[in-house]
């Protein structure tokens, strides 16, 4: 009887029309949920971009101060940065050691190129009357320099420029040009005797230096 039933509406298509209203009573298809969250992935996206690191200051070209205070060193430096990035400056600090009564103070000649954050720098130091020549890599920020020995914060180009004069207003960077001007003389003994005079004349910004060979025993 079933069977007569299914076949009679068959033939008259009531069956189509039950199947298509049974579809449109389905729930809607998933596509609504995959469109609303489109949006977040989007946003995701977006968020997931690594943010700007502003942790490095370039260097530009223009003059650049820094001072460092440490217990028994006091430090000031300045630089000059071309347009090509070759580096100009100099340095004078002071060293005391109160415990140990000692006092001194250097200054420095600094040249170089910046690549990035990075300083490849050429230093002659005159310190007590010697010359020292080194070659350091230095970072380098607007707002700081690290050295191997240090780091130095910026510094106001006025307020630190005293110090780069001695008290007949002479600059470090000509200290050390003088230091460089060295007479040296070896010492000669006559025959049998253990004592000699030099006369000599010794140029202002000049310094001689004499070498005396002597055996062990000799007075």
């Amino acid at each position: 009887m079933l069977t007569r039933k299914f076949l009679a509406l068959a033939i008259l298509g009531v069956i189509p029309i039950a199947i298509a209203c049974t579809d449109q009573s389905r729930p809607p298809a998933p596509e609504s949920s995959s469109s609303s969250a489109a949006p977040a992935l989007s946003d995701s996206s977006a968020s997931s971009e690594p943010p700007l690191d502003t942790s490095t200051e370039a260097i530009v070209p223009g003059q650049y101060c820094y001072s460092a205070d440490q217990p028994t060193q006091s430090t000031v430096l300045r630089l000059t940065v071309a347009a090509d990035q070759t580096v100009t400056g100099d340095s004078r600090a002071t060293i005391s050691n109160e415990a140990q009564n000692y006092y001194s103070s250097f200054a420095q000649k600094i040249s170089g190129s910046v690549e990035g954050d990075q300083l490849a720098a050429q230093i002659r130091t005159w310190i007590e009357y010697d010359v020292q020549d080194t070659e350091e890599t230095w970072s380098i920020t607007p707002s700081e320099i690290v050295t191997p020995d240090m780091e130095l914060a910026s510094a106001d180009c006025e307020e630190v420029r005293p110090r780069f004069t001695n008290e007949a207003g002479l600059e470090a960077s000509d200290l050390l040009d003088s230091a460089t001007a060295v007479h040296t003389e070896q010492v000669q003994f006559e025959a049998g005797r253990n004592s000699t005079v030099i006369n000599h004349a010794v140029i202002r910004g000049e310094r001689d230096v004499y070498l005396l060979n002597a055996q062990g025993g000799r007075s």
